[in-house]
């Protein structure tokens, strides 16, 4: 008995896990495919030996809850990352 129970809820997660999936895909909940502008700031320099660059990407507020049309920024975005360039010298 106990069996059915846990198969009833594994079976419940997977389709609760596949519906929301479609959902975002027919709704494009995160705005997929779609331009977004955002400011950098280079921290890190590239080398020969390293050739990836430490950034600071920053979005307004106001620019972000614009975008997805929400309210959920307060404050400006400022998030770290890093840019490799590759051997082509296109960025990645």
């Amino acid at each position: 008995m106990l069996n059915y129970v846990w198969i009833s809820l594994l079976l419940i997660g997977i389709f609760t896990a596949v519906g929301r999936d479609i959902n975002d895909e027919a709704s494009n909940t995160y705005r997929n495919g779609i331009v977004f502008n955002a400011q950098y700031e280079i921290t890190g320099q590239q080398t020969a030996l390293r050739p990836t660059r430490e950034i600071r990407l920053r979005i307004p507020a106001s620019v972000f809850n614009k975008f997805y049309n929400s309210t959920s920024a307060l404050s400006e975005i400022d998030q770290p990352a890093i840019i490799t360039t590759l051997a082509s010298g296109k960025q990645k």
